[in-house]
């Protein structure tokens, strides 16, 4: 069924909050950029505005999802069993990528090379899960499953995710101390 309006309008809220909290943060760093600063501050106001970024983007895939929710469940044509699983699994593995990824960044600390290099382990498998439930989508279009309209917007959703996936490997990245040429 639907999400709950409360939770929709909760949604559409608070990233509408990101933007502005975004704003403002690019705005203060901006002045403070624009002292002279010793090049290691320099670089963590760099740092925190690319993070500011990062989650803004990060925060606006959340409408996309809501709103290709609603197509499909606007459309009389029922959401597969192996859609949703899919869907639900990916946002599970995202879910724990983003804790990690977040509890790193409250912590003040930045990533070991370690945790980097497993947290793009883990960035590469939800890619190549998401790949894969595309894939699988992709197959259902036109089908007796899925009919057209819902697994587009399916699609949708999965597209969304894996935006979403790249912005909290791109935190990640930025909380080690940059970016990275061999993660994805």
């Amino acid at each position: 069924g639907n999400a709950a309006p409360e939770t929709e309008k909760h949604i559409f809220h608070r990233e509408d909050i990101l933007d502005r909290v975004q704003c403002e943060v690019t705005e203060f760093l901006g002045k403070v950029m624009s002292a002279r600063l010793p090049a290691s501050v320099a670089e963590y106001a760099r740092a925190l505005l690319r993070i500011a970024d990062e989650y803004e983007s990060l925060s606006d895939e959340f409408p996309v999802i809501v709103r290709a929710y609603r197509r499909i469940c606007s459309d009389d044509a029922p959401w597969s069993a192996d859609s949703r699983a899919a869907v639900l699994g990916i946002l599970k593995d995202l879910d724990s990528f983003q804790q990690r990824v977040l509890a790193a960044f409250l912590a003040g600390k930045h990533l070991r090379e370690f945790a980097l290099a497993e947290l793009s382990v883990t960035s590469k498998d939800t890619r190549h899960a998401i790949a894969a439930a595309r894939e699988d989508q992709l197959r259902r279009i036109g089908g007796d499953e899925s009919p057209p309209l819902v697994a587009l917007a399916t699609l949708d959703i999965f597209n969304a995710l894996d935006r979403a996936r790249s912005c909290l490997i791109n935190i990640a990245e930025t909380l080690a101390g940059g970016k990275r040429t061999d993660s994805v």
